[in-house]
């Protein structure tokens, strides 16, 4: 059982519902420095059929300003480790989240260098972007679940 609130909280989106979606932006947040995102190109691997016009429309994320404007995987790997490194780090969707990291790490053939864990936040269900997450968070008092 964990009783230890995570500092720093993170979410990502990804570009659809299923397993061949992957993840195209992530964005972080801790009271000392503020709310960062970080816009993430597909890696060579990924399926470009897997992305989805609605969410397209949702998250109001063309794929040409990812392929223009990402950090490609490796990059923002090394980026979030540098980051977050000797953090327990929250997450408000740990079962997506968790997936989306997953594929972005091994993408970027980099281990993360810290430890997630999911926090009690409130989705209001109308958040497009993760930033937006992250601010909707931070007005409230995260827990870590326990278990």
């Amino acid at each position: 059982m964990s009783s230890e609130r995570p500092n720093t909280l993170l979410a990502v989106l990804s570009c659809g519902p299923t397993t061949e979606s992957w993840p195209i932006e992530v964005a972080w947040s801790s009271a000392s420095e503020g709310i960062r995102t970080m816009l993430l190109q597909p890696a060579s691997g990924w399926s470009l059929s897997s992305w989805d016009k609605g969410y397209e429309a949702k998250h109001k994320l063309p794929l040409e300003q990812l392929l223009s404007e990402g950090k490609p995987p490796i990059e923002a790997c090394l980026v979030l480790n540098a980051a977050l490194g000797g953090q327990t780090v929250g997450v408000l969707h740990p079962e997506t989240d968790c997936v989306w990291l997953y594929k972005l790490y091994k993408a970027g053939h980099v281990e993360p260098n810290y430890r997630l864990v999911g926090v009690d936040g409130g989705d209001d269900g109308e958040v497009v972007r993760p930033a937006h997450m992250l601010e909707g968070l931070q007005e409230g008092e995260p827990r870590a679940q326990t278990g």
